[in-house]
Parts: structure tokens; sequence; C-alpha cells
């Protein structure tokens, strides 16, 4: 990895392929990919806070995690590294197998959670109490709260 500055003594920059260029390059992969995997992330947990998965819907998380994971699209789609492929197409090669993986992980992630979904028991929707149950209830408590004091 290219960690020290390409005038320092790093034993990782001495190598010929090293120039400054090639370290700025580095960097700012590093750091664009770091904002759209950040803002990925938070949008993919919104959605999911949001959703009627664990409780009722909230449309505010909703449309925001949508909204971050529409600024992360984009913000990958806006990365040099398209120019640098159209410029010089041996790159696709070299990122053939970055997509291959993305893909793959991306179909995985997919059918295992579909899965999941699918086997996953459901529970019985359990009818409201009428009047008679709700006055038991309430006086099975009431008894027990008074013999406690």
């Amino acid at each position: 990895m290219l960690t020290e500055n390409p005038d320092g003594v790093s034993e990782s920059c001495t190598e010929q392929f090293c120039t400054e260029n090639t370290y700025l390059e580095f960097h700012n992969f590093i750091i664009n990919s770091s904002i759209w995997i950040t803002f990925g992330v938070l949008g993919i947990i919104l959605v999911i806070k949001g959703s009627e998965w664990y409780s009722k819907s909230n449309l505010i998380a909703l449309i925001f995690g949508w909204l971050l994971i529409l600024y992360s699209w984009w913000t990958v789609l806006n990365m040099e590294i398209y120019d640098q492929i159209f410029e010089q197409p041996s790159y696709l090669t070299n990122y053939l197998f970055f997509i291959l993986g993305a893909i793959i992980s991306s179909f995985t992630l997919i059918y295992v959670v579909r899965w999941t979904e699918i086997n996953t028991p459901r529970d019985i929707i359990i009818e409201e109490m009428d009047e008679r149950e709700r006055k038991r209830v309430t006086e099975i408590i009431r008894r027990n709260i008074e013999v406690d004091n």
C-alpha cells in the first residue's frame, strides 16, 4: 500500500511505479470509496429501520435512507476511475473481477435475505381481548399488586 508520501523514505514507495500522481490517485480513490461506502451503509441501515420488518414503517427514515443510497450511487458513478477506464481500456480488465464479485455478492445477499424471510415462521395474529377478558386480566393484576403491598 502507498501509505507514505512519495517524498518520504517508506519502503512501500521506493518502487519505480510509485510516483506522486500514483500516490494522489490512490488517496483520491480511498477517500471517494470511503464516502460512498459510508453513505451507502447509513442509507441501508435507515431503510431497514424505516421498513415494516421490525415495527411500523417510518416514512421519513425510508425517504432519507433511499436518498443516501442514491447519493452513494451518484458518488460511485462520478469517481475519476471511470475517466481512466475510458482513456486506457486495459484498466477495464483490472476491474472486471471487482465488478463480477460485486454482482455475485449482491445476488447472494438478495437470495439469502429472501430465503430467510420465506423460511421464517410467521406469528399468528392474536385477536384483541374482549371486555370480559380485559376485566379478568385487570382483576388479576390488581390482586397481585395488593398482595405485594
